[in-house]
C-alpha cells in the first residue's frame, strides 16, 4: 500500500476596502431638500450634516476588506495492489471556503453585505483489473457533496436584522447609510457517479474502448427574505419571498471508440449516446402559471458521432482533422428558477431574491446545448528544438439560452427561459515552442477568433420588454460576451532545472464586448462596444540547494509584475472604468448621502487585482 496526503490553508484579505462608517442599525435622514436639515447617525451617534463632517467621518473610519477569502483543503489518496492484476485507489478531498464579494452600495456599510460560505467533499473509489496484456477494465464510483450558504447573519431571528426600509435612508448615487441584505440563500448538491471503461488492443491495428456512465444528482435549494416586522420573521412557503425545491435530475451516457493505427495514418472514430432527465415540472397554462396544474418535463437524448485523422506529411510533420458532436446539459439554475412560478406586478413587487431576475421563471424543458466542432491543423518540427503548430477551428452552437416574454390573464408580463439562440465560433491558433536547450525554453501562442450569436444575454428579450415604450429585441448576430478577438500567451524560462530558474509568463488579450448605453438606455446593438485590452505579466523565481542530505528551495512569485490596471468592467456610457458621464446628466447635484458624486463613481471592482508578491520556502525530506 502507498499513500499521499496534503493540506492547504489560504487566506487573502483582498484588495478592495470600504470604510466602517455605518452599522446596519444606524438611522440617518438625508431626505430633506435642505442639506442643513439632514442628520447623520454613525455607530449609534447622531450628528447634524455638514460637508466637513461627511468627509471627516469617511476619512476617520476604519478600513474594512470587502473581498476577503479564506480556504482550507485537505486530501488523502490510498493505493493498494490487491494482486498483480488488481489495483484499488481510494481518494478523498475536503474543502471549506468563506468569502465576500464586493457590493458597491455597501462601501460605507460593509457589515451589511452578504457573507458566503461553502464546504464540500469528494470521494472516489477506482478499481483497475487487467485481464491480459491487451485488455483491462476501469471501474469507478464517485461521490460529491457541496453546501453553499449566503446571508448576513446566520440566524434569521438575529436581533441585528433591521427592516428593509433602512436601505432607503440614502438616495440615488449614494452609498447606503444603514440596513443589510435581507435574503438567505441555501443550496446543496449531491452527485453520485458510476463509470466503467473497457479497453482492448484487439489486434495490431485496432484499440477498442467501450464505456458506460451514470449520474444521479440531488439538488436542494431554499431561499427566503427576512422580514423583521413579522412575528414569524419569514414569509410562508410558496410566497414570492420564500422558495424551496428538491429535484433529482439524472444523466446517462455510453460510448464506443476505435483507434485505428496504420503505417501512414491514425484514425479515431466513435459514437456517444447521452440521455438527460431533468426531473422537473412546467405549468400547463402559461397565462396563469402560479395556479396552473403542472406536468412533468421532457427527457432528452442525443447520439453524437466523432471522427479524427492524423496523417504524417513528412518525417517531422503531421496534419490532423477532427469532427464531433457534443452534448451539454443546461445549467440547473435556469431549469428551476422561481420554482413556484410567482408573478407580481412590477410596480408593487417585494425585493427580488439575490439569485434571480424579477418575474423570470425557469423551464425544466430546456434542451441541452448542442455543439458541432470542426478542426484542421498542422504540427511541424523545425530543427531539433523548435516546433510549430497551426490549428483552424469552427464551432456551430445550437440551443443557446434565451427568453420569451409572456403575459398573464391579469396583464403582468414575465419571462421564461427557452432555447432560442444560435451562435458560432471560428478562428485559428498558432503555437510556437522552443524546447529546453542551453538553459532556455520558451513558447508563444496566438489565437484569433470570432464568437457571435443572435443574443448574448439570456435575459435580453425580457429586459427589452420592460422599456417604455417596449423595445424590439435585435434580430442579428452580435458578439458573444466571451468574444476575445486576439489572445497572445508567452512564456520564457531561464536557468538549470533542479538548481535555479526564472520564468516569465505574459498574456495579452483584446477587450471583451459590452453594450453601450446613455442614461441607462441602450444606444447601440448589443455588445457593439469593446472594453480596453488586457495585459498581464507574472514572474516566478526559485533556487534549490542541498544541506545535510535534505533539499531546500526558496522561491518568489510575483503576480501582475507591472501593477497594471486592467479594466475588467467599464461604465457602459464611456467604455472605460475610470470615468462616466453620469455626473453630467444627473446635473451635478450632491447625492442624498454621505459621499460626493465623484466618490460614488470610483469603482475599484472594475479593475484587476494589483501586484501581489509571495515569498516561500520549501523543504523536501
Amino acid at each position: 500500500m502507498s499513500f499521499f496526503a496534503s493540506g492547504r490553508y489560504f487566506k487573502n484579505d483582498g484588495f478592495i476596502y470600504g470604510k466602517d462608517v455605518f452599522l446596519p442599525s444606524d438611522s440617518s435622514d438625508f431626505q430633506d431638500d435642505n442639506p442643513e436639515a439632514r442628520t447623520v447617525m454613525s455607530h449609534g451617534k447622531k450628528y447634524g450634516f455638514t460637508e466637513e463632517l461627511a468627509q471627516k467621518l469617511i476619512n476617520d473610519a476604519e478600513a474594512v476588506s470587502m473581498n476577503s477569502s479564506e480556504r482550507k483543503t485537505g486530501s488523502l489518496k490510498l493505493t493498494y495492489n490487491l494482486t498483480d492484476l488488481d489495483k484499488i485507489n481510494l481518494e478523498t478531498m475536503y474543502q471549506t471556503r468563506s468569502w465576500q464579494d464586493y457590493d458597491h452600495r455597501f462601501r460605507l456599510d460593509p457589515t451589511g453585505n452578504y457573507q458566503r460560505k461553502q464546504w464540500g467533499i469528494t470521494s472516489n473509489v477506482w478499481w483497475n483489473h487487467i485481464f491480459s496484456s491487451h485488455t483491462f477494465l476501469d471501474l469507478r464510483y464517485s461521490y460529491f457533496f457541496t453546501r453553499f450558504n449566503q446571508y448576513v447573519y446566520e440566524d434569521p431571528y438575529d436581533p441585528r436584522y433591521v427592516p428593509s426600509e433602512h436601505l432607503q435612508n440614502s438616495g440615488a448615487n449614494a452609498f447606503l447609510s444603514s440596513g443589510q441584505q435581507m435574503w438567505h440563500f441555501h443550496r446543496s448538491t449531491t452527485t453520485q457517479l458510476v463509470k466503467t471503461d473497457l479497453t482492448s488492443q484487439v489486434n495490431r491495428h485496432h484499440l477498442l474502448k467501450f464505456g458506460l456512465e451514470a449520474k444521479q444528482h440531488r439538488l436542494w435549494m431554499h431561499e427566503f427574505e427576512v422580514i423583521p416586522e413579522l412575528p414569524e420573521r419569514i414569509a410562508p412557503i410558496s410566497a414570492f419571498n420564500n422558495n424551496r425545491y428538491l429535484h433529482h435530475p439524472r444523466e446517462f451516457a455510453a460510448f464506443l471508440q476505435d483507434k485505428m493505427e496504420f503505417d501512414y495514418i491514425v484514425v479515431n472514430s466513435g459514437v456517444r449516446l447521452d440521455y438527460f432527465d431533468p426531473d422537473g415540472q412546467i405549468p400547463e397554462d402559461f397565462t396563469n402559471p402560479s395556479t396552473s396544474k403542472l406536468k412533468k418535463s421532457e427527457t432528452h437524448l442525443q447520439i453524437s458521432p466523432r471522427f479524427g485523422i492524423a496523417y504524417p506529411i513528412s518525417a517531422r510533420g503531421v496534419v490532423h482533422i477532427s469532427y464531433g458532436h457534443f452534448f451539454q446539459v443546461p445549467n440547473f439554475f435556469y431549469l428551476y428558477t422561481n420554482p413556484e412560478f410567482n408573478i407580481f406586478p412590477l410596480q408593487s413587487t417585494p425585493s427580488p431574491p439575490p439569485q434571480s431576475l424579477l418575474n423570470t421563471v425557469g423551464n425544466a424543458n430546456l434542451k441541452p446545448q448542442r455543439t458541432v466542432i470542426y478542426e484542421i491543423g498542422l504540427q511541424q518540427q523545425l530543427g531539433t528544438v523548435f516546433g510549430l503548430s497551426v490549428t483552424a477551428f469552427y464551432k456551430d452552437i445550437r440551443n443557446l439560452l434565451g427568453t420569451e416574454v409572456l403575459q398573464t390573464q391579469n396583464g403582468e408580463r414575465y419571462a421564461r427561459y427557452i432555447n432560442r439562440d444560435y451562435g458560432f465560433v471560428r478562428g485559428v491558433t498558432v503555437d510556437f515552442e522552443k524546447r529546453y536547450a542551453s538553459g532556455i525554453s520558451a513558447s508563444v501562442d496566438y489565437t484569433y477568433q470570432i464568437a457571435k450569436g443572435n443574443a448574448s444575454d439570456p435575459n435580453t428579450a425580457f429586459l427589452d420588454a420592460q422599456t417604455d415604450p417596449p423595445k424590439q429585441t435585435e434580430k442579428q448576430l452580435v458578439p458573444l460576451n466571451w468574444d476575445r478577438r486576439h489572445q497572445i500567451n508567452a512564456t520564457l524560462t531561464l536557468g538549470i532545472p533542479g538548481r535555479y530558474a526564472l520564468s516569465v509568463i505574459g498574456r495579452y488579450g483584446t477587450g471583451l464586448p459590452y453594450s453601450p448605453t446613455f442614461q441607462n438606455v441602450q444606444t447601440a446593438v448589443e455588445n457593439s462596444g469593446r472594453k480596453p485590452a488586457e495585459f498581464n505579466v507574472d514572474l516566478y523565481l526559485y533556487k534549490d540547494f542541498r544541506f545535510i542530505g535534505l533539499k531546500y528551495s526558496f522561491f518568489v512569485r510575483v503576480f501582475n509584475l507591472f501593477d497594471r490596471l486592467n479594466e475588467k468592467d467599464v461604465f457602459t456610457d464611456t467604455g472605460r472604468a475610470g470615468y462616466t458621464l453620469a455626473p453630467l446628466y444627473s446635473g451635478g447635484v450632491r447625492p442624498r448621502g454621505l459621499n460626493t458624486l465623484d466618490q460614488y463613481f470610483v469603482r475599484p471592482d472594475f479593475y484587476s487585482e494589483p501586484r501581489r508578491i509571495q515569498f516561500g520556502f520549501e523543504m523536501d525530506f
